[in-house]
């Protein structure tokens, strides 16, 4: 299902998702979907879709080894990872930072955030759930909606 269309379209969604938010010539990287960025798909999909989104003007990179790409954008070298399945961004998340995160889908004509979490059936009734990320996403959407950007909690 990947294809340099739906990829070029993701990064060109992202580009103006980021510029509509004040960020200007938004650095992107694009995960690799292999280990190490070296399979069929980064061939077939995502190195023509970069080369094309790259034609366009967009900064963006990749693909980059997703074990690597996520430490670079939090050091600064990225705005934003655009990850090829659900769980290759959330395992980075939780990773960096397991409460107050908020997942942002990008594509629908409203905002759509959602907790970066797993159910928690090993602790439900049992009044130890955190609600940090529920809120997050919460005022993360608020604040998108508003034109404020991120919220910051």
């Amino acid at each position: 299902m990947i294809t340099v269309e739906s990829v070029y379209r993701l990064i060109a969604c992202l580009s103006h998702f980021l510029n509509a938010r004040g960020v200007s010539a938004g650095r992107i990287a694009v995960a690799g979907f292999n280990p190490h960025a070296s399979g069929d798909e980064e061939k077939a999909a995502l190195e023509p879709a970069v080369a094309r989104a790259r034609s366009q003007g967009i900064a963006v990179e990749g693909p980059i080894s997703p074990d690597s790409v996520f430490r670079q954008c939090i050091e600064g070298r990225f705005d934003a990872v655009i990850a090829l399945y659900h769980d290759q961004g959330h395992i980075a998340i939780k990773t960096w930072g397991f409460s107050g995160n908020s997942v942002l889908f990008l594509g629908p004509p409203y905002v759509h955030t959602s907790v970066a979490h797993g159910t928690a059936y090993d602790i439900v009734g049992t009044g130890h759930a955190d609600p940090s990320m529920m809120l997050n996403a919460i005022l993360d959407a608020a604040s998108l909606a508003a034109g404020q950007g991120f919220s910051a909690i």
